[in-house]
This record gives structure tokens, C-alpha cells and sequence, in this order.
């Protein structure tokens, strides 16, 4: 599916369609928006689907420097200094690792999702605003129709993909269902659509389309991710209705109203949500390893301190980090994780639970000191937007803070390329309407 999908993408740019082909390039990058939890491509060579997203970025890359055409986004411009530190922190860490026998091919495949993020600076500005409007609107037809898919297998039982409703929840790597997992960008267009309906702007429409949203976050069981996604609703609201009192204070007693019926409408989520506290507080106070039964949270903590304990014993893994060995070539250390069936071990350096596993493995202190700069100066910059979509796109990045514990999706620069297409948006609110 995924070579008819880039197909389909240079099919578009022939046509001069190129949100068409951002859509497609946004699709591989997160695996048809969550659609695949696997991410694995059998056709013709077995593969990543996210390889194909690299592959779809740089035709994307080369169409837009054939039709030779600039535009100057301010936003994008201030975000430079942050991004070249990063870049550079990135090249060092790959001279590092081949001047310690490392295999180049291993470095290109490990790390060039970190490498569109930084071409990504010097290639969206090849595209205009009004190709990246409709860029924002494509991908949130998208959004809705794999939230709807997702809902399907949920309710019904259908197969699509057999994926979304299970989650490993212990140490051990064993899977037990949970419920249905989001969309890939479901948290974004939720908030989005809010802060639009809080304005006035509400509709049947956009209310089915928060609905659908919201129930596959609800229904993930995810508690971080539920939490987060409620506070941001609320951040949301407050921040473009401040000079609104009555607005803000009806938009607010809506969402706080229909926020009492979840427990009674999701009575597992209640169960899950009360023992979230207690689960983290016990962990804190004895210090216990997490084990078979206990809780995610607990799960993800050691995950992490493992890894961390694990870099921190040699000084040049902890600055550096462990380069970018493959999961194949990795010895079998670390005891914490989800179980490998294929190669009989617990998988050692990829996981769908936590991103500072994944990039304290990967950047080292280096690496993730660069990384947060980046996060923290485009919260920065989205922070100072008076438009709509820049304090969208504030919140968003912040809901991502908490969710990073909960998901590996900040730890893939592939969706860090949604972020700079935000900024140039950001001066361009009479566009979005």
C-alpha cells in the first residue's frame, strides 16, 4: 500500500497538487496516521513503512526546487538557530559513531528521520501558504476517516487491520486488549476544531467530527493521554476567549458537563483513572521494579531508568548516546520491554511506550539537549502568536510534553516536520477559516 500511496503523490505533483503529496508523506511517516500499529511492509521487500515517507519527502524535495519558488515565512526564520544546533548536534553524533566502527548504512537508516527534519527548514518554503491550508484541511479528512475505521473495529468487530485494540500493558511484553488507539494527529485537530467552536464557529459538523475524536482517545484507556487531551481542551478555551468572559464561561461549563458523563459512559476509564495517583505514588515511595500486573506508569518508569542506567555507566554513551546500532545488532541487556517473538528477547531498543527511552538510547546528552531547545523555543515562538492556529499549535506542542511518556511519537523527526509546516501557517490566520 505504501508504493500506491507514493505513487498517488507523484501523480499529484504532476497535477500541482502538492498537498496532495504532503498528505501522502504525512501518511507514511505515521504509518496511515496509526492505522498500521506494526508499521512493516511486506511488498516486494520487507520493509518500514516510514523508509517510504523518506522516499516521498525527497521527491517532494526535488518538485519543489524544480518549480523554482520561495516564500518568506517570518516564524520559520526564527526557529533557524535551534534548528542548526540541532543538525550539527546530529552530525556529531554520526562522526562519533563511525570513528567507533560504526556502519554507515546502519547511521543512514537509524537517523534519517532526524535528517528531513532538518532539510525540512530549506524545503517548505518552497510551497505556499494556501498549499499548506489544504494541506491542514486533506489531512483532517484523513484523521476522521482512520478515527472512523478504528471506531469500526472497536464497535463492530471488524478486521481492518486487527491492531488498534490491543496494548501491552507489563513488563513481560504480553498484550491484552485495552481499547481503540487515536488517530496519529487526532489530538491536534480535537483542539483545533475547540478552539473554533468556543469562537462561534460551531456546526453539526464539527461537533460529530470532535465527537469521533474524542471517543478514540477515550477509549485508548490511556490515562496520561486522556488527562492531557482534557486539560489541553481547556488551555485551549481559555487562551481564545480571554477577553470573552461569557463565551469563556459557557464554553467552559459545556466541556466540564460533558466531561461528567465519561466515567457513566466509559466505566473503565473511571477504574483506570482512580488508581493512576496511587500507582505512581507507590512506585515513588518503595522504589520496586515494575512486574507482571502492575501498572503502565510503573511499566514505563523502569522502561526508562534502565535505559538511562545503561547510558549513564560509560561516559561517551551518556553524551554521545549508543549511536545507531540496529535493534538486530544490539546485545540482549535490557530486561524491561515488550517481548521480541521473532527473535525470542525482549526488544531492546524500540518501544511504543516512552520517547525518552528512544532518545536517550539514540542523542545521548547531546542529542536530547539540542532536541529540547528545538521543543522549547518553537513553544516559545507559538506562544507569542495572537492567531487562532498559534495557540493551537502552542498547546498541541505542550500536550506533547506529558504525552511523550505515553507514546514514542515526538521521538520520530518525521512528525516533527508537521510542527515548521504550523509556523508557516501561524502568520497566515486569514487563510484559515
Amino acid at each position: 500500500m505504501d508504493f500506491a500511496l507514493i505513487i498517488i503523490g507523484i501523480f499529484a505533483l504532476c497535477f500541482r497538487q502538492a498537498h496532495i503529496a504532503f498528505v501522502v508523506y504525512y501518511a507514511l511517516a505515521t504509518n496511515y496516521f496509526y492505522f498500521d500499529r506494526y508499521g512493516i511492509s511486506s511488498f516486494l521487500f520487507p520493509h518500514n513503512i516510514s523508509d517510504s515517507a523518506f522516499l516521498m519527502f525527497f521527491i517532494i524535495a526535488l518538485y519543489g526546487i524544480a518549480r523554482n519558488k520561495r516564500y518568506k515565512y517570518e516564524l520559520l526564520g526564527k526557529i533557524f538557530p535551534v534548528v542548526f544546533l540541532f543538525g550539527v548536534s546530529i552530525i556529531i553524533l554520526l562522526f562519533v559513531d563511525l570513528m567507533h566502527e560504526g556502519d554507515i548504512l546502519s547511521a543512514i537508516k537509524t537517523s534519517r528521520h532526524w535528517i528531513v527534519l532538518f532539510a525540512a527548514y530549506f524545503v517548505l518554503p518552497l510551497f505556499s501558504p494556501d498549499e499548506y491550508y489544504n494541506v491542514i484541511k486533506w489531512m483532517l479528512y484523513a484523521t476522521v476517516f482512520v478515527s472512523c475505521l478504528i471506531l469500526s473495529d472497536y464497535f463492530i468487530g471488524t478486521t481492518f487491520k486487527g491492531s488498534h485494540t490491543v496494548a501491552v500493558i507489563d513488563t513481560q511484553g504480553n498484550f491484552q486488549r485495552r481499547g481503540a488507539h487515536p488517530a496519529a494527529y487526532a489530538s491536534f485537530y480535537l483542539l483545533y476544531l475547540v478552539a473554533y467552536m468556543s469562537k462561534g464557529q460551531s456546526d453539526w459538523k464539527r461537533w460529530t467530527v470532535c465527537i469521533v475524536l474524542m471517543m478514540t482517545i477515550f477509549l485508548s484507556l490511556t490515562r496520561s493521554m486522556i488527562i492531557t487531551q482534557i486539560l489541553s481542551i481547556i488551555a485551549i478555551v481559555v487562551m481564545v476567549n480571554r477577553s470573552n468572559t461569557f463565551k469563556l464561561v459557557q464554553t467552559l461549563s459545556v466541556c466540564l458537563v460533558g466531561m461528567m458523563f465519561v466515567p457513566v459512559l466509559f466505566p473503565a476509564l473511571g477504574d483506570r483513572l482512580s488508581g493512576s495517583v496511587d500507582e505512581v505514588v507507590q512506585y515513588v515511595a518503595t522504589g520496586e521494579k515494575a512486574r507482571k500486573g502492575d501498572g503502565t506508569m510503573a511499566f514505563r518508569l523502569d522502561h526508562l531508568k534502565e535505559r538511562f542506567d545503561y547510558v549513564a555507566s560509560n561516559n561517551r554513551t551518556l553524551i554521545f548516546g549508543i549511536g545507531n546500532i540496529t535493534e538486530k545488532e544490539f546485545p540482549n541487556i535490557f530486561r524491561i520491554g515488550l517481548f521480541d517473538r521473532n527473535r525470542g528477547r525482549t526488544t531492546q531498543l524500540d518501544t511504543g511506550d516512552i520517547a525518552w527511552s528512544i532518545l536517550i538510547l539514540r542523542l545521548g546528552v547531546i542529542g536530547v539537549i539540542a532536541f529540547c531547545l528545538y521543543w522549547l523555543y518553537a513553544l516559545k515562538i507559538f506562544a507569542l502568536s495572537s492567531e487562532i492556529i498559534g495557540k493551537v499549535s502552542f498547546v498541541y506542542l505542550l500536550s506533547l510534553i506529558p504525552l511523550s511518556i505515553c507514546s514514542t511519537f515526538v521521538a520520530s523527526g518525521y512528525n516533527w516536520v508537521f510542527v515548521m509546516m504550523l509556523l508557516c501557517l501561524a502568520r497566515f490566520q486569514t487563510n484559515l477559516k
